[in-house]
């Protein structure tokens, strides 16, 4: 009897429906192991800011580890566009004030496409202002640079690896010490290159594919102290003005991804 009762149980386990526990892949920027939602394997450098104090991480999910480390005036910032806090160049900066991009950043090198950008904020002051600054001219002309001029528009200066020369994209909006955040970015691709602000285009030109910011020559007269973010740019430094979320892919992304890395997602 005892024998059946055990046979009995053990059909009625068989039977049952019996629930696993089910697991869920999750995908993990390569410098930091952070979780994010949708990963771009693109994604080169990546500044949340995030850290708060001492150096900046780059939290890109592929490519080089290039953390940021602040020079000079240029600090955290604490409030964002995303998070807890951003970067500030403060009024009056000198050349001497940015965040360095420190390491190897040969993969910074575009030889098809890429798209950079950063949200910024702009306090006060007058002048010229570097916002990423990868680049320089003019002995070599290399790499790429998004820097507001003085009249508030935002200018796209690239160096050519093919033809040392100078390419230029303005954009037809211009930026206000408005104490707002606007979205600020460039994509290029092997014809032309596209000035982007707060997800319209605002400037079209010509693309400076191929480029090689690692190549640049970082004591030149213009974007002294490259690469960097906050720096000097073509048209110097000093504005007050905030910057978070910089970001650089070596893709040309679709407006479809544009909206998507605007909004705060990997």
């Amino acid at each position: 009897m005892k024998v059946l009762c055990f046979l009995l149980s053990m059909c009625s386990l068989l039977n049952a429906q019996i629930s696993l526990p089910t697991f869920q892949a999750v995908h993990y920027a390569n410098n930091d192991g952070s979780n994010c939602s949708i990963c771009d394997d693109d994604l080169v450098l990546y500044y949340d800011f995030e850290n708060g104090s001492g150096n900046v991480t780059d939290k890109g999910i592929s490519g080089n580890q290039t953390d940021g480390v602040f020079q000079g005036t240029a600090d955290y910032y604490n409030s964002g566009k995303f998070g807890s806090y951003s970067m500030q160049s403060p009024s009056g900066s000198s050349d001497n004030d940015y965040l360095s991009v420190t390491g190897d950043i040969t993969d910074l090198d575009m030889t098809s496409e890429y798209s950079i950008m950063a949200w910024v904020k702009i306090l006060g002051g007058s002048g010229g202002q570097g916002i990423l600054v990868f680049g320089a001219c003019c002995s070599p002309r290399q790499g790429y640079i998004l820097t507001i001029e003085s009249s508030g528009r935002l200018r796209f200066w690239g160096g050519s690896d093919s033809n040392n020369s100078n390419y230029n994209t303005t954009s037809s909006t211009s930026l206000t010490a408005d104490g707002q955040w606007h979205h600020i970015g460039l994509r290029v691709n092997s014809t032309a290159s596209q000035i982007i602000i707060n997800g319209s285009l605002s400037g079209s030109g010509s693309s400076n594919i191929p480029t090689s910011p690692s190549e640049s020559n970082s004591n030149t007269n213009y974007a002294k102290n490259n690469p960097n973010i906050g720096g000097s740019g073509i048209h110097g430094v000093g504005r007050d003005v905030l910057i978070d979320d910089v970001r650089i892919y070596k893709s040309y992304l679709s407006d479809s991804d544009w909206s998507t890395a605007m909004s705060g997602s990997y």
